[in-house]
């Protein structure tokens, strides 16, 4: 039968598991994908997480009987592989520590169950996004009868998950393309707004990027402006 020292230290390693877990989303989520609304959720189950353990638990920690304390990582080859490692790890520990405590505390148990279910929400919703990241949507203005029918088309990308658009207007003056773009940016101001063509309208618009044909400017030249 485990002793409470034990199960104390299974505790203390998946609490401190799950928060350097959350943690590390949390910062990817701020500073890699400028996302505050879910990097704000992340950190709310962090502080949930915190709350719920009294600290004396670390008393029956002991670093140097533990026998995984040299099992060393590998190398990421993808920046996101981080946030896809973590989310793993957050949900694992968590799924530990409502095991451990269903034999010390099933009322904290219970309550790291919701929050279990809360979390694979939120993590559903991070790895859905991120299968939306390379959609295209080429808004081709050759296909649709003017500009205003294009942006009623373009409207039903409002409540979609795509992120990137890119705009296709050969036959309208520079002007005339910018003033285009900058409807689109304000329709879709969620999309990263790719422009054809026109490397200037791309930069007075401060675009997400310019696709350049064979006729136009080298990309290396675009890319160094």
């Amino acid at each position: 039968m485990l002793s409470y020292t034990e199960v104390d230290r299974v505790l203390d390693a998946n609490r401190n598991r799950c928060i350097e877990g959350l943690r590390v989303v949390e910062d990817y989520l701020r500073f890699v994908q400028n996302d505050s609304v879910n990097a704000s959720k992340i950190r709310n189950v962090r502080h949930e997480i915190s709350e719920i353990f009294d600290l004396n638990i670390i008393i029956s920690r002991n670093v140097s009987s533990d026998v995984g304390k040299n099992n060393f990582s590998s190398s990421y080859t993808e920046l996101n592989q981080v946030l896809k490692a973590n989310l793993s790890r957050i949900k694992e520990s968590l799924r530990v520590l409502e095991e451990f405590l269903r034999y010390k505390d099933i009322v904290i148990s219970n309550r790291l169950r919701v929050i279990r279910f809360k979390f694979y929400e939120i993590e559903r919703e991070l790895l859905f996004d991120k299968k939306f990241e390379k959609i295209y949507i080429l808004a081709d203005l050759s296909l649709v009868k003017d500009e205003n029918d294009l942006l009623e088309g373009l409207k039903i990308l409002l409540d979609n998950k795509v992120s990137l658009i890119q705009l296709r207007a050969k036959k309208l003056s520079t002007r005339k393309i910018y003033e285009l773009g900058l409807k689109i940016a304000e329709l879709l101001p969620q999309l990263k707004l790719i422009i054809n063509d026109k490397v200037e309208v791309a930069l007075a618009l401060k675009s997400y990027g310019v696709h350049v044909g064979e006729d136009e400017l080298p990309f290396h030249v675009v890319r160094s402006l």
